[in-house]
């Protein structure tokens, strides 16, 4: 073999080699983004679970079996009972987690419904034309404001919210959770194309901290991460935000009850005094478990 040649092939030997290289390179940079990724989500699939876990144990153990139902909050109003929102999405919340309780609390709601001639779903449960928008049922749109009705006060306080003022809220768009409400009622009608652009103007209320609505002062509302959550999954439409959503659901859990801090700062941080209570945990169990 002539000098030229031997210096041709081993030439193209190198080349080879260098595009096997290459090849390598690629294939290892692709699998560590592919195993990051696959590590984002399985400690995003673990966060969930653990936040699913302490918050059933919450609402579990804050259940009044005397009663029938579950407490607003541990330490700011342990003896106040709300029958919606709190109670309506609890029993929707352990439906497959204790659903001995989840039965017993649904069977109250409806007993209680009937006892004071309260405006009722289907199932006979009682409704507040907002909430109920969570468990299946369409509510109206526009939105009056919201009257909150004491049923019985004694050695306890039996409280409910319907939206039966005689105001219409002609600013409810300014407001995430009426946004979802709607979205919500309006994807169980099947209207889809008009439950996502109402979903859409809510997702836009992230500021990359919280949702920033018309009701949002010095302190973010936790639920409403929750129930931003579990709309977007109902409409199928991903979060870009779901990992830090998930993230601060996470920062807002009480490691001593299990329950979720209903406020936190723009700093991230649960605000001081915040309590957890029956209605953010409820929304964030249905939230995380919807689908799964």
């Amino acid at each position: 073999m002539t000098v030229d040649k031997k210096v041709a092939v081993i030439a193209g030997i190198l080349c080879i080699i260098l595009a096997i290289s290459l090849v390598g390179v690629i294939i290892n940079y692709t699998l560590i983004i592919e195993s990051k990724n696959f590590q984002i989500s399985s400690l995003t699939s673990l966060i969930s679970r653990t936040i699913v876990h302490n918050s059933v144990n919450f609402l579990k153990s804050a259940y009044n079996s005397t009663i029938g139902l579950i407490a607003e909050a541990p330490r700011v109003a342990p003896n106040i009972y709300w029958l919606v929102s709190d109670n309506l999405w609890a029993y929707k919340a352990l439906e497959n987690y204790a659903p001995e309780i989840s039965n017993a609390i649904k069977a109250k709601l409806i007993e209680l419904a009937q006892t004071y001639n309260l405006p009722k779903d289907a199932q006979g449960l009682p409704i507040s034309f907002r909430h109920e928008a969570v468990i299946g049922d369409t509510v109206p749109i526009l939105f009056n404001e919201t009257i909150s009705y004491t049923l019985y006060s004694n050695d306890y306080t039996l409280k409910t919210d319907i939206a039966n003022g005689t105001a219409i809220m002609k600013d409810w768009q300014s407001y995430a959770d009426l946004l979802l409400y709607a979205a919500l009622s309006k994807h169980w009608k099947g209207k889809n194309d008009e439950a996502l652009t109402l979903f859409t103007m809510a997702k836009n209320m992230w500021d990359g901290v919280g949702i920033k609505d018309a009701a949002m002062k010095e302190k973010y509302a936790t639920y409403k991460l929750a129930l931003l959550l579990y709309t977007s999954r109902v409409l199928g439409q991903t979060l870009d935000f779901e990992n830090e959503l998930i993230t601060t659901l996470f920062k807002m859990q009480d490691q001593e009850t299990g329950g979720i801090i209903t406020e936190y700062y723009p700093n991230g941080e649960p605000a001081e005094g915040a309590d957890v209570n029956t209605e953010t945990t409820s929304i964030t169990i249905i939230a995380l478990t919807y689908g799964k």
